[in-house]
């Protein structure tokens, strides 16, 4: 049974991204020729497949059959192809939207914000070609989707900024992050009509673990090692960076002639122990998750496709929230 739930997955996973090409092609008849060049640039299947927006594509299928969900008839495989694809659009839209804020390049350079305004329009396009029972529901999930990301997004911006910023501020930011991940869930539950008492669990689920993604993320991006990352060179809420500036472990201002060097400043992060106490706080969110994942099988809801996205290692599995709550004290005093 997992043997075909994977192919399944598989072929619904090349189905949106086949779909999304198509929407490429549909919305370089309708703009100008640059902006429709830069929508078709560099995305061939295998692109849409191997990157960034596949587990995000991936939580929304698992969701909505962990809702009950189903993917006998072609209609449902349809519809289910549908929001994997207006999903992935509209994460490509926040891609760039988060560049532009960023101050990095995005792709479609100075178009980047026309693009993402295309990417957002397209996502809605899609989501209307749903029957209006579904549509209507995952319209509303999406606006309010916005909404949150929107406010997350202003967040940490005004955070990035502060030298003084504090371990709850720069968790703050990282929860803002988890929204990404919940809308995802949101979104397979909303197709699969699931009521309150699914999606609040599932809810819960999918925050603390989009947030626990975002703290790992952060620290591979810090850990010694050949990683390309921005947060050395300017001001950042990374949750490792925090630590070590309130610890003393690296100056407390940001300071570019200090961050010049990746190397020796990725050794002191990780010597000062601030890299394991981000870690340890990963650890704690997503054992979170797993006890949301917990209440929601309770709740009526099959927790079997989810448990693969959780992810929990060995030592995890054996270990409670109290314990990790416990380690991320240890390795503050260690710090």
């Amino acid at each position: 049974m997992e043997e075909q739930s994977s192919l399944l997955l598989a072929s619904l996973l090349h189905g949106a991204g086949q779909r999304l090409l198509c929407e490429h092609r549909r919305v370089h008849q309708r703009h100008p020729s640059a902006l429709g060049a830069l929508l078709c640039h560099g995305a061939p299947p295998a692109a849409v497949e191997q990157g960034p927006l596949r587990p995000w594509a991936e939580l929304v299928i698992r969701s909505y059959w962990a809702c009950g969900g189903r993917t006998t008839t072609s209609a449902q495989r349809h519809a289910l192809e549908i929001v994997a694809a207006a999903f992935a659009v509209g994460m490509s839209a926040l891609n760039i939207l988060d560049d532009v804020i960023d101050g990095d390049e995005p792709d479609g350079g100075h178009q980047g914000p026309n693009l993402a305004l295309a990417f957002i329009s397209e996502s809605l396009a899609l989501l209307a070609r749903l029957p209006a029972a579904h549509s209507a529901s995952l319209v509303a999930c999406w606006s309010e989707s916005w909404a949150r990301c929107a406010a997350a997004q202003a967040q940490d911006v005004a955070c990035a900024a502060d030298d003084s910023l504090t371990v709850d501020q720069a968790l703050a930011v990282a929860t803002g992050s988890g929204l990404f991940t919940r809308w995802a869930a949101d979104a397979g539950a909303a197709l699969a009509g699931t009521g309150n008492h699914l999606r609040a669990p599932l809810a819960a689920f999918s925050q603390h673990l989009g947030t626990a993604e975002k703290l790992l993320h952060d620290v591979h991006d810090v850990w010694p090692g050949d990683h390309p990352t921005r947060d050395l060179h300017r001001p950042s809420c990374n949750l490792a960076l925090v630590v070590a500036r309130q610890e003393g472990a690296i100056p407390g201002a940001y300071d570019r002639e200090v961050t010049a060097n990746d190397t020796p400043l990725r050794q002191r992060l990780l010597e000062s122990g601030a890299l394991h106490v981000a870690w340890a706080y990963a650890d704690w969110y997503r054992l979170q998750a797993a006890e949301a994942l917990e209440r929601f099988a309770e709740a009526g809801g099959d927790a079997a496709p989810l448990i693969p996205v959780l992810a929990l290692s060995p030592e995890l599995c054996t270990m409670k929230t109290e314990q990790a709550a416990d380690q991320i004290a240890w390795n503050s005093r260690v710090s």
